[in-house]
């Protein structure tokens, strides 16, 4: 489930290096601590030797924003398409506006990932920065959302309010799926069903156990619009 469909990538824009950043990132970091839409217009290629001490959570915000301006590009460790790198514009399948992105520690590494999300169909897409690149991580249906760590929350309704299907899915550290609980609940002509991993409860006890992982969704998620590149 973690992989995509192969398709044609952009290529020819070097790989990503920590100290085209430096420049930039001073600007960065001095903002606001809730990161509004970024609007990258520059960034210089420094000689001298780049500041170590800069923290890997700011290189990857600072990475993540490059990559949402379509000044560079991600990479898939795994090959699995026809080439190794993508940018923005490969994944994106409507109206850069109808697009959210996040900032999310979703594998608690220390450092953020980045959360793609359409706000009407497609997919939704998660990628991390690793070794000074930022790396396509993890996909799913665009229901998805980041949960919490190590965990994504699938929610789709039906017609009637009272459709309702929840899938809480685990992660490891490196975006494989552990395990997922299925939880679901339809009307039927007289009343309604309520079912928990293909078993059929009392709706109390379908309330008690949904209400249990949705009172655990992380509160530092917050959705921005993706900026459209120059």
């Amino acid at each position: 489930m973690s992989h995509r469909p192969a398709f044609s990538w952009g290529l020819g824009v070097p790989r990503f290096c920590p100290r085209l950043l430096w420049g930039w990132l001073l600007l960065f970091i001095t903002s606001c601590a809730v990161p509004a839409p970024v609007q990258v217009t520059d960034f210089a290629v420094i000689d001298d030797e780049w500041d170590s001490n800069v923290s890997d959570y700011d290189l990857a915000v600072a990475a993540y924003s490059l990559f949402l301006e379509g000044k560079i590009e991600a990479h898939d460790p795994d090959a699995k398409r026809s080439g190794d790198s993508l940018f923005l514009q490969d994944i994106l399948y409507v109206d850069y506006t109808a697009t959210m992105y996040a900032f999310y520690d979703i594998n608690d590494d220390g450092v953020p990932e980045l959360h793609l999300r359409p706000t009407a169909g497609f997919l939704y897409d998660v990628f991390t920065y690793r070794d000074g690149e930022v790396i396509w991580w993890y996909m799913n249906t665009a229901y998805c959302l980041p949960f919490n760590i190590k965990a994504i929350l699938y929610e789709r309704r039906g017609i009637s309010h009272d459709d309702i299907n929840y899938m809480y899915i685990s992660l490891d550290s490196d975006g494989y799926e552990l395990s997922r609980d299925i939880l679901y609940k339809y009307r039927l002509e007289f009343g309604s069903r309520y079912v928990i991993n293909e078993e059929e409860v009392s709706a109390d006890t379908w309330e008690e156990y949904t209400s249990n992982y949705l009172q655990n969704q992380s509160e530092e998620i917050i959705w921005r619009d993706v900026i459209t590149p120059r």
